[in-house]
């Protein structure tokens, strides 16, 4: 649900699901990965300085792209490939075949 919240508020709404089910035992290890991972990463200890997450939310955020009715995945270049490799007649063409059918 968090890839379709507004970026800004991507973080207190984690905070407030985490909140939520604090005390779901089940749940803590897949909210600490995902904070880790994706919302807020790792915080500062001691000297050691604070790491980003591996993946923070502007990378995978797609409340933009739903509200402005752009396409949230990769589809539309699947289809493409998908239809040149059949043109082409093979699955991984070389420069070669790919420039011979292009020309024609």
């Amino acid at each position: 649900c968090l890839a379709f919240v507004p970026l800004p508020d991507v973080k207190a709404t984690f905070r407030m699901l985490s909140q939520a089910w604090r005390t779901e035992n089940d749940f803590k290890p897949i909210m600490t990965y995902f904070d880790k991972t994706y919302v807020h990463g790792t915080p500062r200890r001691g000297n050691r300085a604070a790491i980003a997450p591996r993946y923070p939310p502007k990378l995978w955020n797609q409340y933009n792209a739903a509200i402005t009715k752009q396409h949230r995945t990769n589809n539309v270049s699947e289809v493409w490939h998908n239809r040149f490799q059949i043109v082409v007649g093979m699955h991984h063409p070389d420069v070669y075949s790919a420039v011979q059918e292009i020309q024609k």
